[in-house]
């Protein structure tokens, strides 16, 4: 059976005129729209009008608040069935659950392979009810825990923007006459302090690593950053962004007048009996505050280089450079992948009594018990380079710099390595042996270089599948052997639970190029040759390179062949 366009329907049932349809389907060739949304828009309908004709049209049965079949039962059992996210992303919401049925309204009939991934993450058949959108928002809030104050403030502070807003001017490009008493009362309001408490309850559940908040013209945008991937979040409304940004700028004992400047800070909380550290981060928009707020948990780190995710001839070249009395520790890559950690496995793994190990960084990501860290401070002068010089006066052994920035830091480093300091240090490249050629653009001397240089690596995270919902397939072989592979099957990939929040993917692992300096890398080096001979030379000593690495935990199946594409083939 062939079903008529839902336009054509409301034709049918004279809810619209055919001049009005024709009128709407311009509006939605032009700006690329949903027909549903531009007939409301339009007055040409309402959205019960339309919901109900999706009902009529599918067969299946409207429900709302006024004829009472939207309506929840045993709210408990229906939040432990269905994560919060999986239901506002696809507009959804259950209703109750009858030995293997679960009553489940949508507000699109046409989704089916929502409805196909709803049964399979639920495990019950499904009884399908329309509703419309607003309904169901409202319903996910009572379910969920969302609503109730939050809305009643929308409405309250609405009204109050509404009379006092005197202009659209975005807010940098007026006279800042903020009421600092009227802002720290807003942001101390019951209703904004549990919204604050509950968005981030809700990143930490999710293992998100940065809440990002961003106001825009009309709405305010809410992201997580899970697994490095970012994911929007149902935003608050805009009228309470700012006693929002306000209250978590007092948590972090910022300067809530201050609007103009960027601004950091940080705050502790507990949760669930763990300790987590927020670090807070302000900017200045043409619409407002943006602020990012990074999440720390220390219990979330497990400081072991077995646990990195190495391959065994890797881990044996780490540890042996991190076993030698002096020399210099290089490791590269991107913001945000890992390498840090990598360097505090590095520095748990020589750790004793007898070792004096400091370090310098930009920030203290978590403190070690035993070992001396100092947080850069360049506005009084504390900078890489000069803790550095003060660190040669206190008789390290070890020697941590979180990053090399610049030819003074740069020469310390290779100058500590040389007078019987190991050195542990970061830098930005694309892979691990263009630090060589970073070092010279620097200003290094190659002689420095090779003969201070022990183990230069590179590192990138990867997704790591959900083990309770990765399904095999068997890979085109094709495509396989043209990327330089051997065939293996069978390969897994992605797929969603409730356990990975539907994403498919939990946690990430890192994958290594390890390159440990030998007596034919070293000469090469001093001789200036290209990253491409280095990396010939590398790959006849038998390092792994950071393609081949990541390959083996895809056909173990720790990660999916797209992940994999994602991250390595495009920066190697």
């Amino acid at each position: 059976m062939i079903r008529l366009k839902i336009g054509d329907v409301l034709v049918e049932q004279g809810i619209i005129t055919k001049e009005q349809l024709e009128k709407a389907l311009a509006i939605q060739k032009q700006t690329g729209g949903i027909l549903g949304e531009i007939l409301i828009k339009n007055s040409f309908a309402t959205d019960e009008q339309i919901t109900k004709a999706l009902s009529r049209q599918f067969g299946l049965p409207f429900a709302s608040r006024t004829n009472g079949l939207l309506v929840l039962s045993e709210k408990d059992s229906l939040r432990a069935l269905l994560p919060e996210d999986f239901a506002r992303t696809h507009h959804l919401t259950p209703l109750f659950i009858r030995d293997e049925t679960l009553g489940v309204a949508v507000s699109d009939p046409m989704d089916v392979v929502t409805m196909d991934n709803l049964q399979i993450l639920t495990g019950k058949n499904l009884m399908v009810y329309l509703a419309m959108k607003p309904e169901i928002a409202q319903m996910l809030d009572s379910l969920y825990g969302r609503s109730g104050a939050t809305t009643e403030e929308l409405s309250e502070m609405a009204k109050e923007a509404a009379v006092k807003s005197e202009s659209t001017v975005p807010v940098e490009m007026v006279e800042e006459k903020a009421d600092l008493d009227k802002v720290v009362a807003e942001a101390g309001q019951t209703q904004v302090v549990q919204l604050v408490n509950q968005i981030i309850r809700q990143a930490i559940e999710e293992r998100a690593s940065d809440i990002h908040i961003e106001p825009f013209e009309d709405i305010v945008s809410l992201r997580f950053r899970v697994d490095g991937v970012l994911h929007e979040k149902p935003p608050p409304a805009k009228v309470l962004a700012p006693p929002i940004i306000s209250r978590i700028k007092i948590l972090s004992k910022l300067n809530v007048a201050e609007r103009r400047l960027p601004q950091d800070g940080s705050f502790v909380v507990k949760h669930r009996e763990q300790m987590v550290d927020l670090r807070v981060s302000t900017v200045p928009t043409v619409f407002g505050e943006k602020l990012v707020v990074r999440i720390l948990s220390k219990q979330a780190v497990e400081l072991s280089i077995a646990k990195l995710g190495m391959e065994p001839e890797q881990e044996r070249d780490f540890l042996k450079a991190a076993s030698y009395p002096y020399g210099l520790i290089l490791l590269t890559g991107p913001t945000g992948s890992g390498k840090t950690t990598t360097l505090y496995a590095i520095l748990k793994s020589i750790q004793s009594a007898e070792v004096n190990i400091m370090t310098i960084e930009d920030p203290v990501e978590f403190q070690i018990s035993g070992v001396n860290q100092v947080q850069v401070k360049p506005q009084i002068g504390l900078t890489f380079a000069a803790a550095l010089r003060a660190f040669l006066r206190q008789d390290p052994d070890v020697i941590l710099v979180g990053e090399v920035r610049d030819l003074e830091t740069a020469e310390l480093c290779t100058r500590a390595a040389m007078t019987g300091h190991l050195v542990l240090s970061t830098l930005h490249t694309n892979d691990a042996l263009s630090a060589i050629p970073r070092l010279r653009d620097l200003g290094v001397e190659p002689f420095l270089i090779s003969s201070t240089l022990s183990l230069v690596g590179a590192q990138r995270l990867l997704r790591v599948l959900c083990t309770r919902c990765r399904e095999a397939y068997k890979p085109d072989r094709s495509h396989l052997e043209g990327l330089g592979f051997v065939y293996s099957e069978p390969f897994y990939r992605a797929k969603g639970c409730k356990t990975c929040f539907g994403t498919g993917y939990v946690g990430r692992k890192a994958i290594f190029e390890v390159i440990l300096l030998n007596e034919k890398i070293r000469p090469a080096i001093h001789q200036n040759v290209s990253v491409y001979d280095l990396k010939k030379l590398a790959g006849e000593s038998g390092s792994l390179s950071m393609k081949d690495a990541g390959y083996l935990k895809v056909q173990r199946g720790e990660t999916s062949l797209e992940e994999y594409l994602s991250v390595v083939l495009m920066e190697v």
